[in-house]
């Protein structure tokens, strides 16, 4: 059990390692509050793909020999929540313009967008983020996310969601338009496809 003070965040959580058999068997349950999850998106994908005061909570298997072998068989739960402002590293208003023309993913990635909040809650099954719950809100839209990311063959498959909101104001729904946006996202994390 270990409780540790982070630039950004606390962190605490259990970390059990039992070598006694063949196959050594891992597990990971923690949390870290109050940190920033933009340098820790960098490392994973590349890019700061979410950034803002978050809360990390974390229930993990694994079991391996090698880093391969852990990854592979990695399986449990992560949530992930975002109370305030924070920023989300795709931009929204060029989701929304080009539902008649075909997107890059560099296109999407150009500027981030201003959220008011995030929740998001996903399973780990044998090395792949099955999304449970995802959704962002920025003004008067919800973004929502469905799909996987598998973290060994470092590919995507998701389908993104952008629609206003049930609660916002009528004057700011006609002024983001009431139309609701839906993009695909599928191969490697590198350079995906976008539809």
């Amino acid at each position: 059990i270990v409780e540790l003070e982070l630039p950004t965040g606390t962190a605490s959580g259990r970390i059990t390692a039992d070598m006694t058999e063949f196959v050594p068997r891992y597990a990971l349950r923690g949390k870290i509050d109050n940190f920033d999850p933009a340098p820790a998106a960098a490392m994973l994908t590349g890019l700061p793909m979410l950034s803002g005061r978050s809360a990390l909570k974390i229930d993990l298997r694994a079991a391996g020999q090698t880093p391969a072998e852990v990854l592979r068989s990695l399986s449990g739960k992560i949530g992930i929540s975002l109370a305030e402002s924070g920023k989300l590293g795709l931009d929204v208003r060029a989701i929304r313009a080009g539902q008649e023309t075909s997107l890059s993913a560099s296109q999407l990635l150009k500027t981030a967008t201003s959220i008011e909040g995030l929740e998001a809650r996903a399973n780990l099954v044998d090395g792949v983020v099955i999304g449970e719950y995802v959704q962002a809100r920025t003004g008067a839209l919800n973004i929502t996310a469905t799909g996987s990311a598998d973290l060994l063959d470092r590919t995507l498959d998701l389908r993104l969601l952008v629609q206003p909101s049930a609660a916002a104001d009528k004057s700011q729904v006609a002024a983001e338009s009431t139309a609701t946006a839906v993009l695909s996202v599928s191969g490697p994390w590198t350079d995906p496809a976008v539809r």
